[in-house]
This record gives structure tokens, C-alpha cells and sequence, in this order.
């Protein structure tokens, strides 16, 4: 949903396609191992995981609430890099 919100606000004709992530880590994999990097390790390792960066204490201890929703700082991201 936050990659699809993001296309619909850049304006972008771009489509998701879902992939099989074991096949897409197999392949950046190669890829890498021939010297044609597309992301770094670090990043399509986990591309298909799910997980969740619980901010609970955090909050808690800095009596702090974030301002902006996760898709909210993402379409931001992308407006301060396309300008």
C-alpha cells in the first residue's frame, strides 16, 4: 500500500508486480557475485521479510510522539530527492 500511495503521488506510471522473494535474492545475488551490484546485500537480504521497528519505548522514555506517519516521511523522502 505505501509503495502504491507513493507511484499515485509522483505521478509515476509505474506498476507493482509481486515476486518471489527467495528468487529475486537469487538473482541480485549473481548478479553482485559478476560485479553488477543493483543494491547492497544488506538490503535485498531482507526485501521480502516482515518485521516491525517497535517505537513503544522509545516514546515512553522521551515522552515523545512521532509527527509524521511512516507514508507520510516516505513520499517526503522522495519529493526532497526528486527536486
Amino acid at each position: 500500500m505505501l509503495l502504491k500511495n507513493l507511484i499515485k503521488v509522483s505521478d509515476s506510471r509505474s506498476i507493482v508486480i509481486p515476486t518471489p522473494g527467495k528468487l529475486v535474492k537469487l538473482v541480485l545475488s549473481v548478479l553482485g557475485g559478476i560485479g553488477f551490484e543493483l543494491m547492497y546485500k544488506e538490503q535485498y537480504m531482507i526485501a521480502d521479510e516482515n518485521y516491525i521497528l517497535d517505537i513503544k519505548e522509545t516514546k515512553k522514555e522521551l515522552d515523545w510522539e512521532p509527527i509524521y506517519s511512516y507514508g507520510h516521511m516516505i513520499i517526503e523522502a522522495y519529493n526532497e530527492w526528486d527536486e
